[in-house]
């Protein structure tokens, strides 16, 4: 009798759980959703890498992302297009062309970043907390070995938190100060 009663509460709670992680998923997938249709995406970040903190203002629209470089004083004012696959760099009224926009780089982070959560393979859901705030994390693949996590605010649903790994090694996080989706039409 036991063991039928110890049976049955473990299948419910696997069920529960089970039908918790699909609202978590249909959640994340809602969010996706409008990203998708977004005109403009656009945030206000600081961007960790093994040697160097940037704050960067990003947006990307289409298939062109623009960053500008806030912080580190050295640097700031510093501007990059990446369009195409081409990037261009540039400060005050003066513009570079850098060549082609490959690799896992600072410059490319924010677009990988939205890549990910629009068309990225979404591998894993799961509730977290992150700076304080119960957050809703995926995982999501976008190359052989390349990851990209991200913690979103249970309530508004905006990023505070990513992270972009390859190989199992987290190459660089994000932190979020503001997300801005502008609808097209609006």
């Amino acid at each position: 009798m036991k063991r039928t009663l110890l049976f049955v509460l473990t299948i419910t709670l696997l069920l529960l759980n089970a039908c918790g992680g699909g609202r978590d998923e249909a959640a994340l997938e809602s969010f996706r959703a409008q990203m998708r249709e977004a005109e403009t995406i656009s945030a206000h970040l600081t961007l960790h890498t093994e040697k160097t903190d940037y704050t960067l203002s990003c947006a990307q629209s289409g298939d062109e992302t623009r960053l500008e470089v806030l912080s580190p004083e050295e640097i700031a004012g510093i501007r990059a297009t990446v369009s195409g696959g081409a990037l261009t760099l540039g400060y005050d009224s003066i513009l570079l062309d850098a060549g082609t926009a490959g690799g896992k780089s600072p410059l490319t982070a924010f677009s990988r970043l939205v890549f990910a959560l629009c068309e990225g393979w979404l591998k894993q859901v799961w509730r977290e907390e992150q700076r304080g705030v119960t957050c809703l994390a995926g995982r999501f693949q976008i190359g052989n070995e390349d990851y990209v996590s991200v913690w979103l605010e249970e309530q508004t649903g905006a990023p505070l938190y990513a992270e972009l790994d390859t190989g199992g090694k987290v190459v660089l996080s994000m932190v979020f100060d503001t997300w801005n989706l502008d609808d097209k039409g609006n």
